[in-house]
């Protein structure tokens, strides 16, 4: 469990999605036996661990007990980056699947549900409220790094995607966020806006058919392929910009 985790992208590439092409199809009756665990990623994604697994994880330097089991998969199952072959799980999981099943796990509103901005509508369209005042404008998350590929005209930002008729929400990633709690205000987001980067994986917690729009830094052609056809694959909307040279510092 050591490697790149600490970034998002390779917590779920490395360890998350294997983990789920793995041992999702043994409905929770699998323990994990893991060497160099690391306890942050154990309570950070405590959910999803344990929901995966009925059983206590064993930390594999420390166990010096016999155990025995009917059968052992020794390693992580994985495809392609950030990424799930059909073709190649017990039960054809893909990563709409794999999507929904985070979003169950941190019991956000199910995929019959549309984007915020169009259930609000459609509920006061239902309810026929029309009293004048200003509607729920869509809402738009704007992810900031605090190292390299930060965003340097974020109040620019900000005011262009307001006077566009957004709301906006800027966030800083952090790997001590709380995603329980941070996972509800990305679902509360119509749009995931942010550098070609890993917080971007907070587009799991999109709901079905909201957008991830993608600034491309000058001179990055792997955009579609680390967020892009993933993105699309889940059925969200991907939307990129590439800068050009001049826009880059």
């Amino acid at each position: 469990m050591n490697g790149l985790t600490s970034n998002p992208w390779h917590d779920f590439g490395d360890v998350l999605i294997p983990l789920f092409i793995t041992t999702r199809a043994y409905d929770g009756e699998v323990q994990f036996l893991v060497t160099e665990i690391q306890s942050w990623f154990v309570d950070k994604y405590r959910l999803i661990l344990t929901n995966l697994s009925r059983y206590d994880i064993v930390d594999f330097n420390k166990d010096a007990g016999v155990r025995c089991y009917p059968h052992i998969t020794v390693g992580l199952r994985s495809h392609r980056d950030l990424g799930i072959d059909p073709a190649r799980t017990p039960r054809n999981y893909t990563m709409l699947d794999f999507r929904l099943y985070i979003r169950d796990i941190f019991s956000l509103p199910p995929d019959s549900q549309g984007t915020p901005y169009k259930e609000a509508n459609k509920k006061n369209e239902t309810d026929g409220i029309d009293d004048g005042t200003e509607k729920q404008k869509p809402r738009l998350m704007l992810i900031n790094r605090s190292g390299n590929r930060k965003f340097v005209n974020v109040p620019e930002i900000s005011a262009a995607v307001q006077a566009a008729g957004f709301e906006v929400l800027v966030e800083e990633p952090s790997r001590d966020v709380r995603l329980e709690e941070f996972s509800r205000v990305v679902d509360s987001c119509d749009v995931l806006m942010g550098a070609h980067g890993a917080a971007l994986t907070s587009f799991f917690f999109l709901r079905t058919g909201a957008a991830m729009l993608q600034v491309v830094p000058w001179g990055v052609d792997t955009a579609m392929r680390y967020f892009g056809v993933q993105a699309k694959e889940m059925m969200l909307q991907d939307v990129e910009y590439n800068i050009a040279a001049e826009e880059s510092t």
